[in-house]
């Protein structure tokens, strides 16, 4: 799963992340893109992923 900068498959590729990644949900207001944040080597890290690449484990 691909972390991009913007949302859209033209968003530069922040970093990849690794399968069953937990993330946490920031704006989910796009119909096809989340916003989200994650902590990659002890940093917040801000950005968009594709939804067709996620599911959601609660609620």
């Amino acid at each position: 799963m691909r972390l991009r900068s913007a949302p859209s498959m033209k968003g530069e590729i922040i970093e990849v992340l690794p399968l069953h990644q937990p993330l946490l949900i920031m704006n989910r207001d796009n119909r096809s893109w989340l916003f989200i944040r994650i902590r990659i080597n002890g940093e917040d890290v801000e950005g968009w992923i594709n939804r067709a690449f996620t599911r959601a484990i609660m609620k």
